[in-house]
């Protein structure tokens, strides 16, 4: 069967195609999922839609005890230390990522 990326890119496909337009996928990923995503895309290698990707940012996960984070300098790597926003900060990370300046340059 499918799965949600194949879906995406032919719908995509057919609206470039039969528009002449050149829309690309742009995906959003968390630090926890980014790797996995980026070893995915390289099944649609081949695909005429352009794809992109950026890393939401993370935060620190807060201790409901102290009001501190839970991170110490021992786990400070570790993801279980944080967390992804969520879309809450989209257009930030779009930005942060330079995708945003690359698609208005692009006009």
């Amino acid at each position: 069967g499918m799965n949600f990326l194949d879906i995406s890119l032919i719908q995509l496909n057919t609206l470039n195609s039969r528009f002449n337009a050149d829309v690309p996928l742009i995906l959003m990923n968390s630090f926890s999922t980014d790797n996995a995503t980026i070893r995915t895309l390289h099944k649609y290698s081949n695909c005429p839609t352009k794809i992109h990707t950026f890393t939401q940012s993370q935060y620190p996960r807060i201790s409901g005890d102290t009001l501190l984070p839970t991170c110490t300098e021992e786990t400070i790597n570790d993801n279980t230390c944080w967390y992804p926003p969520g879309h809450g900060n989209f257009y930030e990370a779009l930005y942060e990522s330079g995708l945003m300046k690359k698609f208005i340059n692009e006009g």
